[in-house]
């Protein structure tokens, strides 16, 4: 499924070209629907229909109908007399999703990220044997290709067209007219249109067509989204934080049980799956790192919104601060009206403030702190849920921001902001402050007044301090789930004295916990003692490092009976801690760090590190860092990592062999191996058979040139060769 232009037939036509299917289904029938429909409707029909279903009856068969709508199914499936059972299969490709067949398997064609899609365009390029372009010109084309949204089509036509420099403006008045136009409009017409019908309550329960689901909840977020400059990419777990803060996110009848954060995550896949919402970068292990509405979507909403009053609401509750000359609240916030009080009056009931103001120098934060002041000062912004500064350098915090008690989020990320005021207890309703990559060293100790704080990010980098709350009285920070980058060391007052240790009931509902610690052995027990009392962690992040910051001993109990932890991170030497029986049976997610783990015994599974970790049953991503492993050999067995996806081997200097077996690792699709200057090339690459993409970044010259010029012979077997990246220098050091 996929708007047009997404590349729905041609993946059908792998799939329909493939040795594999060519050689299991005996008998392939390719239907292009929208010329049948023509033959249905004339005196043809029962002698084309007669011979399909003859071909068809010689099975077993794979049937492709392409360009499919719901009323083709029920007319083939009654004349055809079509059987699917377990031989026979039917592939539809369709661009309209409520056209999906109850009790089909759905597989949804994304947009393509930023890397797909100059990947796609250099490829056509290359098929085509254009020449190369110099670096300035690849700059600027760039630019142009990621104005195509990730959509195919008019990527394969802005290659075709390949303007020079100076035919760039060109180029992008034909994408805006041309080149998948008509696709944006029609996925507009089908998808935005009708989210809005059903939330203004314009288009009966029963016409409503998406499977499943209220579609009407979808139009809060795409409306949310337009808010931001065009191209504007922002990070998915900021716009979810931001969908919750506001209220956005309502839990019906068929997601009640779940919480704000599942749902959003739910109701954001949609929105990628109906190619409304780009994929923009990824970070590894199949996760999104940012994303954004397409440029031309959000100019065709924009005029679709101007033509209809109703959808105008937004612009009084909601303030973006972008920095633009042409916009009037800039002007408010940064322009010569700064100092009068009634130009705050305008933004009377807003709900968020939102800063993409990334200048240098502190001019704006200071315009942010004057802005905000003047609002408190009047009671403008009483009803503000969300405060998002995150990349506004420095922002200066009034210290009159206790008196917005309704805010829900307050993001300061990548501000560098170094203190914030101790009024912030006062803000009984805040469920997210997010302080990572800040200055801040210090909280202030009114932190454990807030009795609704749900998520705090802090600052490992910095070192930020999470001080023990010595008075209980104050609060407990019973709701907080995550707690994040907090620093521990021998001065942060862990105990009430020297022999009473922390107290088990501290924290109750943590999910997630990460913490760089800096603590004698002892206090490490006892801090290990209460890990293992948070038997609800879903991820947890230790870091253990002596007064010169770097990683030292840990000490840690058993995880094993944790039923929900899936990520785990671990940086300090666990030598001697018995891996047998340690990570829990769920664990999906893993990354070493400096862990010093060694190969064990001979035929003592239970005693070699290595073997423990091949056996986790449900491990899909490893990342194996800096001095995690210091053997001079790994063993894959058959069998060994049995759904492991992605795998990251980093500055393992020890390592010299790494013997692939057939049957080890059946699922992987990403290897990356950086800084391993002893490894020899693994023979067993070639048993990689779902391996996608091979990434090497530091590796000797001669280790990398012998896979990129033998990889048809190292996986001879493979349909489709793996693609060999070398990663560039200046990522070595991430």
């Amino acid at each position: 499924m996929g708007m047009w232009g997404v590349g729905k037939t041609t993946l059908a036509k792998e799939v329909y070209y493939h040795r594999t299917i060519q050689q299991h289904f005996r008998i392939r029938a390719w239907v292009n629907l929208p010329p049948a429909r023509k033959l249905f409707q004339n005196v043809a029909r029962k002698f084309w229909i007669d011979k399909l279903r003859q071909h068809l009856e010689r099975g077993p068969y794979l049937l492709v109908l392409n360009d499919m709508q719901k009323e083709d199914w029920y007319m083939l499936e009654e004349e055809l007399q079509l059987n699917v059972s377990n031989v026979n299969r039917i592939l539809f490709t369709t661009r309209y999703f409520y056209d999906s067949i109850e009790g089909s398997s759905n597989y949804y064609v994304r947009l393509r990220t930023k890397e797909q899609s100059w990947k796609l365009y250099k490829q056509i390029l290359t098929l085509r044997g254009a020449g190369q372009t110099d670096s300035r010109e690849e700059k600027l084309i760039k630019k142009v290709v990621e104005r195509c949204g990730g959509l195919p089509w008019s990527i394969l036509n802005l290659a075709c067209e390949k303007p020079v420099a100076d035919e760039l403006d060109k180029a992008l008045k034909r994408f805006n007219q041309d080149w998948g136009l008509q696709a944006w409009l029609e996925n507009l017409d089908y998808n935005f249109t009708f989210f809005y019908l059903n939330y203004t309550n314009r288009v009966r329960p029963h016409e409503r067509r998406l499977p499943n689901m209220e579609t009407y909840f979808l139009f809060p977020y795409l409306s949310y989204l337009r808010l931001f400059p065009r191209d504007f990419e922002i990070r998915r777990r900021r716009l979810l934080a931001l969908w919750i803060a506001e209220g956005l996110v309502f839990i019906d009848n068929a997601n009640r049980g779940k919480t704000n954060y599942e749902v959003a995550v739910n109701h954001f896949n949609w929105l990628i799956s109906l190619d409304i919402i780009q994929i923009v970068e990824g970070k590894g292990a199949g996760k999104i790192k940012t994303c954004r509405l397409p440029g031309v979507l959000r100019e065709l909403i924009l005029r679709y919104e101007d033509l209809d009053e109703d959808t105008n609401l937004n612009k009084s509750i909601r303030l973006v601060d972008n920095y633009d000359v042409n916009d009037v609240s800039s002007e408010h916030i940064h322009g010569a009206d700064t100092h009068s009080p009634h130009v705050s009056l305008k933004y009377r009931g807003l709900l968020s403030f939102i800063s993409t103001d990334t200048r240098e120098g502190n001019k704006p934060g200071e315009d942010i702190k004057s802005f905000l002041n003047r609002g408190i000062t009047i009671d403008c912004f009483g009803e503000l849920k969300v405060l998002d500064l995150e990349r506004v350098f420095r922002p200066q915090l009034p210290n009159a921001i206790g008196k917005l008690i309704a805010l829900r989020y307050l993001g300061l990320r990548w501000t560098y902001i170094k203190e914030i005021p101790s009024s912030i207890g006062n803000l009984n309703h805040l469920e997210t402050l997010d302080l990572k990559h800040t200055h801040v060293r210090n909280l202030p100790i009114t932190i454990w007044k807030m009795l609704s704080l749900e998520h705090l990010y802090l600052d490992q980098i910095y070192r930020s301090v999470f001080l023990y709350e010595p008075d209980i009285k104050r609060g407990s920070l019973a709701q907080l789930q995550t707690l994040w980058g907090a620093f521990l060391n021998e001065s942060s007052p862990l105990l009430k004295n020297e022999h009473e240790s922390i107290r088990q009931t501290q924290l109750p509902n943590l999910t997630k916990l990460g913490l760089t610690l800096q603590l004698e052995p002892r206090k490490q027990k006892q801090l290990a003692k209460w890990v293992a009392s948070r038997k609800n962690l879903q991820r947890l992040s230790l870091r253990s490092i002596n007064h010169e910051g770097k990683p030292q001993a840990m000490h840690l109990e058993s995880l094993w009976d944790f039923p929900n932890l899936y990520s785990l991170q671990l940086c300090g030497n666990i030598e001697n801690i018995p891996l047998f029986n340690f990570f829990p049976v769920c664990l999906t997610h893993l990354t070493l760090s400096a862990t010093n783990l060694k190969n064990g015994p001979k035929n003592d599974p239970e005693n070699d590190p290595v073997k423990v970790l091949q056996s986790l049953p449900q491990l899909k991503t490893l990342c194996l860092c800096s001095d995690s492993f210091m053997g001079e050999s790994i063993v894959c067995s058959s069998g060994d990592f049995p759904l492991l996806k992605f795998l990251k081997i980093w500055k393992l200097k020890a390592l010299k062999e790494w013997d692939m077996q057939e049957g080890a690792m059946p699922y992987l699709r990403e290897l990356e191996i950086r800084s391993c200057h002893l490894l020899e090339v693994p023979s067993g690459l070639k048993h990689l058979s779902e391996l996608h993409e091979l990434k090497l970044g530091d590796m000797p010259e001669k280790f990398t040139t012998a896979i990129e010029q033998n990889k048809q012979q190292i996986w001879s077997k493979l349909h489709r060769l793996p693609d060999v990246t070398r990663i560039p220098p200046s990522s070595h050091a991430k």
